[in-house]
């Protein structure tokens, strides 16, 4: 960001990229929680409780989310002033709908690993680095910060679609 658009964007972009990353704690955390149990039973098992999970997280998280997409403007305004939430608050937007999508992914990528296929989860995130540096440039070069916040909930809804492909759960 910094080197295509300067470092005042760096710092639009990642005033709401670290707030809103903090959400990401929760979700990630059952994932990590639901770990030793996803790896002691049998598949058929796991899947069901990963499944549990995946809607546990999925109704959690928009609790959460629908009300910062509202709040977070306000928020951002109050923080950093109104010149650095006009340029943020878009961002904001876009990352929270990202991790949305992204959130229940949390769930296929600790069954993978428990099931012992950590190899899925691996070739997964290279297959996605080439495809998301390209969008990325592209969509910095054209939409500034709010490009790279939608390059990037793009790569994480590709990667919530492969996880959940690669685990069976769906």
């Amino acid at each position: 960001i910094g080197s295509v658009l300067g470092v005042k964007a760096v710092a639009y972009y990642s005033v709401p990229f670290n707030l809103v990353g903090n959400v990401q704690v929760l979700p990630g955390a059952l994932g990590r929680a639901l770990f030793p149990r996803l790896s002691n039973q049998t598949p058929g098992d796991a899947k069901d409780l990963a499944t549990r999970a995946v809607r546990l997280i999925g109704v959690g998280m928009t609790l959460i989310i629908a009300p910062s997409i509202l709040l977070v403007g306000p928020f951002l305004k109050v923080w950093v002033g109104a010149d650095v939430a006009a340029h943020s608050t878009p961002v904001a937007h876009i990352i929270l709908l990202g991790l949305w999508i992204n959130s229940p992914a949390f769930v296929p990528y600790s069954l993978l690993q428990a099931q012992g296929r950590p190899d899925v989860v691996a070739k997964f995130h290279l297959f996605e680095i080439v495809p998301f540096v390209g969008l990325l440039w592209v969509m910095l070069d054209n939409f500034g910060i709010t490009g790279a916040a939608l390059a990037w909930s793009a790569r994480v809804a590709l990667d919530s679609g492969l996880l959940f492909w690669g685990s069976g759960i769906g």
